[in-house]
């Protein structure tokens, strides 16, 4: 892989990372939690939005990768206590099982197909979901 796609993997990749653990770490006051979850979901997508395409994407994502239920309910849990919005809650929970997804993707030896599938899951999944929560976000985060 070139040095600079390289980068931008990594980029990604740290995005990613940061973006859950905000999630993970709820123990701030509100309007802080609000505003890290906000900041990272920005971060996330601006680094996906850079992503090389790759090659074709793979028709069995499945058994490249495993989800945990058990840890998704538990986390839209407690955001929908946190916040008190079912939708906004589903949405970062989703958000979070995507990204998961693509950070096992990014794990196994590098391909253009993982890139592949780690874009189409960005345009085609999680990318509409990051933009619908970004202004119930900042609402939170500013009142």
């Amino acid at each position: 892989m070139p040095a600079r796609e390289e980068e931008v993997v990594s980029a990604f990749r740290d995005a990613a990372q940061a973006f859950r653990s905000a999630l993970a770490n709820d123990r701030a006051e509100t309007r802080e939690f609000a505003r890290r979850v906000r900041n990272a979901v920005a971060r996330v997508y601006l680094a996906a939005s850079r992503l090389p395409r790759g090659g074709s994407v793979a028709t069995d994502d499945t058994a490249r990768t495993s989800f945990d239920h058990a840890y998704s309910r538990a986390l839209e849990g407690r955001i929908r206590a946190r916040f008190g919005d079912a939708s906004l809650a589903q949405e970062l929970a989703e958000i979070d099982g995507e990204l998961a997804r693509c950070a096992a993707w990014l794990e196994e030896p590098r391909d253009r197909d993982a890139l592949r599938n780690v874009w189409f899951s960005f345009e085609q999944r999680w990318g509409t979901h990051a933009v619908d929560v970004l202004r119930p976000l900042h609402h939170i985060a500013r009142t």
